[in-house]
């Protein structure tokens, strides 16, 4: 994802509110995934943050074998993935079954809370909610199979290459069957609540004196609360940001965060397995550009990536069947997608007044996993005050 740094800080405002960038994963919703914070101090009163985004989902269905004979993995490894399936016999070979298919428009809810504890601490308090939908024009224009489909047939000249076509446009549902078979479904119109997180971040003030680097530390808990997975996360994180005055109403910012969440650390997740690695770490950078218009607003635009280690263990790809139907070069996306790291690119607007801050961006998936495709967003941020901020030409660190 590339992000802006947009509600990012207020001229007179000591941090920076970092809107939510998160994909709308299919199976990454159930757990308590980590937005990269690029905040440069704790904010100075407490802040609301609504934030709705929708993204194209699609990937046809695929199902694969995990095989159990430690020989027959041994095997596989020393075989390309695509010749697997004319070796591996399910009929006399053991092996656990896994199925995938998703396809739809998932839209997310995102409401959090943020309170400042001190000039160097805050905590914050979010809320996540899905809806699938299929997609039918006039709610999802951007990013509706048709669009997108126009968009590969007249722009890039590529016909179909994840044959949409073939399995019809305006369509919807989840499905995921893990080893045990026990089953993920979701359809059209299902609305799901998938948990809450508590983060809180501390804001060092050594670095900034030393060489004007703004850093900030995270604990981040998770608490999943549907039926499909009912336990408890553990992350951390650590973001270092950078800001250059190129002019009286001009700046540039430049963050790098890295987080680790241990997915599932308690509680029972036994009703449902998508993700068996343990640990999912991300990387992620920004760099954007501000500048003042006027008094009292200001506009910013940025360039954000995220990068995602797998949902799955990367050993269990080595020796695994893929099989299904063979329509175009992307068929195996559902399965393989979970064993690959994602890599998203966000490009953000961000407009900032006296009393709110609106942003809107559109997030592109160039590994094309497809889970989401394409996805748009918009988050409003307004301090639970209505006490007015005075907004200043930026100083060092704005």
């Amino acid at each position: 994802m590339f992000f802006l740094f947009l509600p990012g800080v207020l001229y007179g405002q000591s941090a920076a509110v970092t809107p939510s960038l998160l994909t709308t994963h299919p199976l990454g919703m159930l757990v308590s995934r980590i937005n990269p914070n690029f905040q440069e101090t704790s904010l100075r009163e407490p802040y609301f943050n609504l934030a709705f985004s929708s993204g194209n989902v699609w990937l046809p269905p695929v199902g694969g074998y995990i095989p159990g004979d430690p020989d027959i993995r041994q095997l596989l490894e020393g075989v390309i993935w695509y010749e697997r399936k004319n070796i591996f016999n399910p009929r006399y070979m053991s092996g656990q079954n896994l199925s995938f298919s998703a396809d739809g428009i998932l839209r997310e809810l995102r409401l959090s809370y943020i309170r400042p504890v001190s000039r160097t601490q805050q905590l914050s308090l979010g809320f996540r909610a899905y809806q699938l939908g299929s997609g039918k024009p006039p709610f999802s224009l951007m990013i509706s199979d048709v669009f997108i489909e126009w968009f590969h047939t007249h722009i890039t000249r590529d016909e179909d290459p994840f044959a949409r076509k073939v399995y019809g446009f305006n369509r919807a549902g989840f499905h995921f069957v893990d080893e045990k078979g026990r089953q993920f479904v979701m359809n059209p119109g299902d609305f799901i609540f998938p948990g809450m997180e508590l983060d809180y971040h501390y804001f060092p003030q050594w670095a900034d004196r030393l060489a004007g680097i703004h850093l900030n530390a995270g604990l981040h808990l998770g608490f999943n609360t549907s039926r499909y997975n009912s336990s408890s996360d553990l992350g951390f994180s650590l973001a270092g940001t950078r800001i250059f005055v190129t002019g009286r109403t001009h700046s540039l910012k430049l963050s790098a965060g890295y987080s680790v969440l241990l997915p599932s650390l308690w509680g029972n997740s036994a009703a449902f397995r998508f993700s068996n690695a343990g640990v999912i770490k991300t990387i992620s950078w920004e760099i954007a550009f501000r500048k003042a218009i006027g008094t009292k607003t200001n506009f910013s635009v940025g360039l954000y990536y995220l990068f995602q280690s797998p949902y799955r263990k990367r050993e269990e790809y080595r020796s695994i069947v893929l099989y299904g139907p063979d329509i175009s070069s992307h068929w195996h996306y559902a399965l393989s997608h979970l064993y690959k790291s994602a890599e998203n690119w966000s490009l953000v607007f961000g407009l900032e007044k006296e009393h709110y801050v609106v942003s809107v961006y559109l997030r592109e998936d160039f590994k094309v996993n497809n889970a989401p495709d394409l996805q748009t967003g918009i988050q409003l941020s307004f301090p639970v005050s209505s006490a007015s901020k005075i907004i200043s030409p930026p100083g060092r660190g704005f």
